[in-house]
This record gives C-alpha cells, sequence and structure tokens, in this order.
C-alpha cells in the first residue's frame, strides 16, 4: 500500500509555529478555548466534540481572577452532521442545539439559537462557535486514514464544489489541480505541534491530552487597556491533528489589534504561522478590509466581505473572534 504523502501535492506552506504561550499581562484579560473533535467508534461513526473555555482578569498588581469558564460535550450524527446530544453540566438550556447542523449554516443557526450570547459575545457562544469550523477541518482525519479516491467524473464535481473558497483552493490553484489530476485531496502535513501550557495554572484552561486521529482548535485572546482608553488586543488561533505519536499544526496564525476609544479598530497585523500550502499566506492582505470598523461590526464585517479566492477560511475565523473582545473589555473595566 503507498504511503499518503505519494499522492501529488502542491507546494507546502510556512512551517514556524509558536513554541509557547505569554505570561498573563497585568491589567488584562485572557480568554481561551478549546474545541476537539474525535472519533471514539472510528471514522465513519459518532463523532465527538469536547468544548471548553475559561476567562481569566489580572489585576494590576498581578492577581488573577477567573470570571467565567465553560464545557460541554456534544454528539454529532456521523450520516447527517447535526447535533444529536448536548452534555453541559447546569446548563439544559443548551438541549436547543440538538439538530443544529455542523455542514451548512452553522454560524447564521447558532445565532438565531444563541441571540443573546451572539450579541454579547460571551464565553459560551464564542466556544461553541469553534465547533462548527473545528468539525470541517476534523474532516483531515479521514484523508490522514486513506482517503479513496473519487471516480474521474466526481473528481471534477468535487473540485468544482470547493474551488475558489479561499485562496489556497482556488480553481486555477494546484490543489484543485490535484483533484482533477490524481482523483483525490493533496493531503498536507504540519510541524509537530511545540506545547502551549506552562507552569502557569492559569495560562490555558484545564484540557485532556487529544486522542489520535483527533483534532483540536484552540484560541487565545489577551486585551489589555492602552493609555489612551483604546485597547491593545492578541489573538492566537491554532488547528492541531493527533498522529499515533504526535501532534502537528495544521493552521496557526497570530493577529495583533488596536482598538481606539470609540472601540473602532485602527491597526491590524497577521502573522500566519503555519498554513497548508505555498499559496496560503497570499490571504493575509485581506484583514485590512476590515480595518476601521467597530467592535459591533466586526463578526458580520468578517462573515459578509471576507470570502472568495483572496482570502482564507481560518484566518477569517480568527479575525472574527476580535469580536469577542467586546464582552472581554466590559470585564476588564469592572
Amino acid at each position: 500500500m503507498n504511503d499518503i504523502r505519494d499522492a501529488a501535492a502542491p507546494k507546502p506552506g510556512p512551517h514556524n509555529p509558536i513554541a509557547g504561550t505569554p505570561p498573563r499581562a497585568p491589567g488584562s484579560i485572557r480568554r481561551t478555548t478549546t474545541a476537539d473533535i474525535s472519533f471514539p467508534h472510528g471514522i465513519g461513526g459518532t463523532v465527538t466534540a469536547d468544548v471548553r473555555g475559561q476567562d481569566v482578569r489580572t489585576d494590576p498588581a498581578g492577581a488573577p481572577n477567573v470570571t467565567d469558564a465553560f464545557g460541554a460535550t456534544f454528539a454529532i450524527d456521523a450520516d447527517t452532521g447535526q447535533v444529536a446530544t448536548v452534555d453541559a453540566a447546569r446548563d439544559e438550556s443548551l438541549d436547543a442545539l440538538v439538530g443544529l447542523p455542523m455542514r451548512g449554516g452553522f454560524a447564521r443557526r447558532l445565532i438565531e439559537l444563541m441571540p443573546d450570547g451572539a450579541a454579547s459575545r460571551s464565553l459560551r457562544y464564542s466556544a461553541i462557535e469553534n465547533v462548527g469550523g473545528a468539525y470541517l477541518v476534523s474532516g483531515y482525519a479521514g484523508l490522514r486514514t486513506g482517503a479513496p479516491r473519487f471516480a474521474p467524473e466526481h473528481a471534477h464535481l468535487a473540485a468544482e464544489m470547493q474551488a475558489d473558497i479561499c485562496i489556497g483552493w482556488a480553481a486555477d490553484g494546484p490543489v484543485i489541480g490535484t483533484i482533477k489530476a490524481t482523483g483525490r485531496n493533496a493531503v498536507p502535513f504540519g510541524p509537530t505541534a511545540p506545547a502551549l501550557e506552562d507552569n502557569d495554572p492559569l495560562g490555558w484552561h484545564d484540557h485532556a491530552p487529544l486522542a489520535p486521529t483527533s483534532v483540536r482548535r484552540r484560541r487565545r485572546t489577551d486585551v489589555r487597556a492602552t493609555q489612551s482608553d483604546g485597547l491593545r488586543v492578541e489573538h492566537h488561533f491554532r488547528d492541531t491533528y493527533a498522529d499515533t505519536d504526535t501532534e502537528q499544526v495544521m493552521h496557526e496564525y497570530l493577529v495583533d489589534a488596536t482598538f481606539d476609544a470609540e472601540r473602532r479598530l485602527t491597526s491590524l497585523t497577521v502573522d500566519a504561522r503555519v498554513l497548508p500550502w505555498r499559496e496560503c499566506p497570499g490571504a493575509v492582505a485581506s484583514a485590512q478590509r476590515i480595518v476601521g470598523v467597530t467592535l459591533d461590526e466586526i463578526a458580520e464585517q468578517v462573515r459578509t466581505e471576507l470570502a472568495g479566492a483572496t482570502t482564507c477560511t481560518h484566518l477569517n475565523s480568527s479575525l472574527r473572534a476580535l469580536a469577542d473582545v467586546r464582552s472581554l473589555s466590559m470585564t476588564l473595566s469592572r
């Protein structure tokens, strides 16, 4: 049996993963979330999504206070791609999420089901919002365990359906070309994931080790006030896949942003640390389109304006998370 690395593939993207997590700064607030997608019954069986998160405020003297925490486990039906059950301690309201589709319309339906959380960008809403993207990325597990070839007529149909969803999947690019030429998806391999946790027990929330053939989407958002009553924000986004003996980074962005006193985005720097294909970092420039919008506008602006073959779905996910700064800044000022 041939190694799946032998399949024709485009050139790899950057492999420069972040090696750790900065200390919590005095006078700041940190939000961390994880969404782990696993296959306890094997690929093709019921999917499990374990969702965790935590907000920690660090006062000017450096003393921490956990202001919010969240945890829930979702079972997702493999055939329908819909939430089958939700297990969340002391939170029966999440039963309303049963039937939520993962494969299409996830973000829109989640807003409808959790309007208050969407408006406030609560920890609970932000953590659950991760599940949709993480579920889509978890399709990588099927590629790594031996994805079947498409029949020639189906290969072209699959290519047409996915063409131009992002810069890495541009219609005239090598990823789509590989599907058409070989009848299968190219399989990227990322660098080994450096540990992000350190000696600070509140640097990240508690989460279990990632099981083999599972995917983890994790985020860290640090917010602190500036002398001009603005905000300085650092957001770290990372997707990883656990092989039988290693965890590798699939996508990783670091975003540095500033907001003025009116909570308008005034500057934005994006560092593409790990991406699957050489073409992917070309999407970084698209982030500048949202400079000048307010915190209230960011999530919708990214969702409606950043789409197509000049953008990156994972970068857009990182940029949408900046909307969390709204609730975090309110907690910071208390």
